[in-house]
């Protein structure tokens, strides 16, 4: 292989890892396929130690990336709140609480606790820190019985398929001429380029191919901070962040619009984004799966069952089941169909797990997988 060849072998690689975005692990995230649309990611490449996830993009036109979303972080009721699945001592009351403000990816408060306070409340994004140090803010300097009709309001709007689709529309005519241009870079330089130094050679022309890149450079990044100022305007160190990366690594460039889109929806609950890019079939699988890990929890500690965290997080629970109903019925989907029976899988299956749907030979019986749920009889 010659030198050139070599190098654009590197090119190649380093843009395929260009293409996997390396997300939160409770984080659900979305990336478009080849054939069939978009699909709710699964693992992805696990990194335990960083608590993060790989999921691959699209690595070809159109470069349409991987769009996340945050399903409750927290579980509030109007008397205080706790971190999802955190335990019982992890609860916070808003009585004699003091100001809640982010600080970096943490949610802090004034008050005693804040060291603890500050591991319970460590968010994936500095962006997410802000918007529930505010909300939750909000919810202090409310009188208690106003709260509840507060909460379930959020709720619906983090379910609010007219308000996600407007915010995917304005995705699309933000980032029209950036999507273009970052096409254009993918096919200069993986099919433009390589022909013309093949044809030509690099030191007849390079002049004229470094101005050509530099200009769809600047271009490109002239769309990107447009854009992203424009759908997040609060988000100012990500934009220079990766500003910052495109001008040291121009083919990072190719996946600038995957910048914009990635916290697009970071305000909407998985079921409205679902909704929103995935074809029925798909949306179905995902609107059934998160109705049966809302319908069936993970059992709590019984000696805890009395406790404000394990309380507050009941509470949460229950208004979030009815939200997430009401949606269901509202996308004309029968939540009662979606919790029916799988198909059996084998003549020996006489049972299976209403939350994951693993099939058992033996009834009755509990399944090990999610904490011990009762199995069903098929």
């Amino acid at each position: 292989m010659s030198e050139l060849q070599v190098l654009f072998a590197v090119v190649v690689v380093l843009y395929l890892l260009q293409c996997v975005a390396w997300v939160p692990q409770e984080s659900a995230a979305f990336r478009a396929t080849f054939f069939s649309g978009w699909i709710q990611a699964g693992e992805g490449f696990l990194l335990a130690v960083q608590h993060i996830r790989g999921v691959p993009g699209n690595p070809l036109p159109p470069l349409n990336g991987v769009a996340l979303c945050q399903s409750a972080l927290v579980a509030i009721s109007p008397a205080g709140f706790t971190r999802v699945f955190a335990g019982p001592q992890a609860f916070f009351p808003f009585a004699g609480m003091k100001k809640i403000s982010a600080g970096g990816k943490s949610v802090e408060t004034g008050g005693e606790d804040i060291r603890s306070l500050e591991e319970l409340f460590d968010t994936p994004t500095e962006g997410e820190a802000r918007r529930l140090a505010a909300w939750l803010e909000k919810l202090r300097t409310m009188p208690e019985k106003k709260r509840a009709h507060a909460i379930e309001k959020w709720l619906g709007a983090s379910l609010d398929f007219s308000q996600a689709s407007a915010r995917y529309v304005e995705f699309e005519h933000a980032t029209k001429f950036l999507g273009w241009a970052c096409t254009a870079l993918f096919a200069y330089l993986f099919l433009f380029l390589p022909l013309i130094l093949d044809a030509i050679g690099l030191a007849r022309v390079w002049m004229v191919l470094a101005a050509a890149l530099v200009l769809l450079m600047a271009f490109i990044e002239w769309q990107f901070v447009r854009a992203h100022k424009r759908l997040h305007p609060g988000d100012g160190d990500a934009r220079w962040t990766a500003l910052f990366t495109m001008l040291l690594y121009p083919v990072a460039g190719i996946r600038a619009k995957d910048v914009v889109l990635r916290d697009l929806f970071a305000e909407f609950h998985p079921l409205a984004v679902a909704r929103v890019l995935c074809e029925p079939e798909e949306f179905g699988r995902v609107a059934a799966r998160t109705l049966r890990e809302f319908t069936f929890p993970i059992p709590a500690n019984a000696a805890a069952a009395d406790e404000p965290g394990v309380q507050c997080e009941s509470w949460f629970r229950e208004r979030q089941s009815t939200a997430l109903r009401r949606f269901l019925k509202e996308a004309e989907l029968n939540p009662e169909e979606l919790l029916a029976p799988p198909p059996r899988s084998s003549s020996q299956s006489v049972s299976y797990c209403p939350r994951c749907c693993q099939q058992y030979a033996l009834s009755p019986g509990e399944c090990r997988d999610c904490g011990g749920i009762p199995l069903l009889p098929l």
